[in-house]
């Protein structure tokens, strides 16, 4: 594994020059295989915090109380009190880890049936002083789902668009039909 990332050095290439390497010590190849993996290793103990926090919603006999795909995380909590619970467990894993939050607007926001829309969701540390601050939309998207406050409405959505999608690909199942089979026998 040390042997992978030793020495690993970048150039730029400026007018047919190129510039000395630079180093690099922090941080993972881009479009590594092992990149996913490694981070995942690096951020688990985030995620079994998360997990053991009890906030989220019960499936089963399990409790979900986070999503982490590659570098997106989501935390999911029943209250404003314990998505602040699951949003100070992220700032002190991300603040120990070296890892940025990135905050941006339509990059980190805050879904919920209560409160309105750009409603400030703060994490404030002992002195009083704002360490972490998310908007709140009233719906964003997640891995190319929209995820709406209301359960029932991110599912309704997510149904009509699948209906879509198979009305999309039905034609085009259709079209590309050798025997250009009869659309009455496909529905």
């Amino acid at each position: 594994m040390k042997s992978i990332y030793a020495g690993d050095s970048v150039q730029c290439e400026v007018n047919g020059l190129l510039t000395r390497p630079i180093y690099l010590s922090r941080g993972l190849r881009q479009g590594c295989s092992l990149s996913p993996l490694l981070f995942n290793l690096y951020i688990s103990s985030l995620g079994n915090d998360l997990s053991i926090s009890t906030e989220g919603f019960r499936i089963g006999k399990a409790i979900v109380s986070a999503l982490l795909f590659a570098d997106d995380l989501v935390v999911i909590a029943r209250s404003r009190s314990g998505l602040l619970k699951l949003m100070e467990i992220v700032k002190k894993h991300s603040d120990s880890l070296k890892l940025e939050l990135n905050t941006d607007p339509n990059k980190s926001e805050v879904v919920a049936q209560e409160g309105s829309e750009g409603d400030s969701w703060d994490l404030v540390d002992a002195d009083g002083s704002v360490s972490l601050s998310l908007k709140q939309v009233m719906q964003y998207k997640y891995l190319g789902s929209h995820v709406y406050p209301s359960m029932s409405k991110t599912a309704r959505e997510k149904v009509k668009q699948c209906v879509i999608k198979a009305k999309k690909y039905k034609g085009s199942c259709i079209c590309i039909s050798p025997l250009m089979m009869d659309p009455i026998e496909l529905t």
